[in-house]
């Protein structure tokens, strides 16, 4: 992970000195550039493995915490991840098919405002529970 965040770097570095006039260019035109055609399909299967990678521990992530708290507040159905994942994978996958990235800016936008009230939530339970909190397990 390490290795391939720092060659990432690299590349991005490389971009900037080499290539600032091209916005349009990828990793795996970087790799073409630097190594042939060859590596450029390496490149291209690199990154489409490290993205699918990452969404499904993404993915994994939203199903545990959804089932927990649907677990907590007695919602018999959607207490296994399995099924939160498997009702979660097709909105996901719709959000997959924007044509650009202005298309999805109201979801992110919503996603934003979503995240802000349950921080705001935690931190409001935190302040009415501090008093009451367990004091034997500290140190």
């Amino acid at each position: 992970c390490v290795i391939t965040s720092f060659n990432c770097w690299t590349m991005v570095r490389w971009k900037r000195n080499y290539a600032s006039d091209r916005r349009d260019v990828s990793y795996a035109d970087l790799g073409e550039i630097a190594y042939g055609p060859r590596f450029r399909a390496y490149v291209l299967c690199c990154v489409c493995i490290t993205q699918l990678c990452v969404c499904t521990v993404f993915f994994s992530f939203i199903g545990e915490n959804i089932a927990a708290v649907m677990k907590a507040g007695g919602v018999p159905f959607l207490d296994d991840h399995r099924v939160v994942i498997s009702m979660v994978l097709p909105l996901a996958m719709l959000l997959s098919c924007a044509p650009n990235l202005r298309v999805l800016a109201p979801a992110t936008a919503c996603g934003m405002v979503l995240l802000l009230l349950a921080f705001g939530c935690i931190g409001i339970i935190i302040g009415r529970n501090w008093d009451t909190r367990d004091h034997t397990d500290l140190p």
